[in-house]
């Protein structure tokens, strides 16, 4: 049986989504399988950037809508993070992980609020920035 116009065509994505046909993101990403972007310094970036970017998170987590388990957990986490940034040496590695830790428990519970996502994105931005200072 010959194939004609309105058999489908067969793509070989390797796992991958296919759209075939033009695709409007409104200016994001689309991302069909794997996403990778490069890291990216930030110069002229200080602690006290940090610290503002921390405050701001803080501000949008009782919008978040989680329950108190959940914050209980977060709470705790900040407070290391605020606490090292006023240390004379601060832990960058400490601070690092405990952002990622509370971007991942915060993901756990499956909110997808404008708040969650603007804390999420935030808060991967402070693991760079933390990352780019100590």
């Amino acid at each position: 049986m010959a194939a004609s116009e309105s058999d489908p065509e067969s793509i070989d994505t390797g796992g991958g989504a296919y759209i075939g046909g033009n695709v409007d993101t409104g200016g994001g990403d689309l991302v069909g399988r794997d996403q990778i972007k490069a890291a990216y310094q930030q110069q002229g970036a200080s602690v006290e950037d940090l610290r503002k970017l921390l405050a701001d998170v803080r501000a949008l987590l009782p919008d978040a809508g989680l329950d108190a388990d959940v914050r209980e957990v977060v709470e705790g986490d900040f407070r290391v993070v605020e606490d090292q940034t006023t240390k004379e040496r601060p832990k960058g590695g400490l601070i690092k992980a405990r952002l990622k830790g509370i971007a991942g428990v915060i993901q756990e519970t499956g909110k997808t609020s404008d708040a969650v996502a603007k804390i999420l994105g935030l808060l991967g931005k402070g693991a760079a920035l933390a990352g780019t200072l100590f």
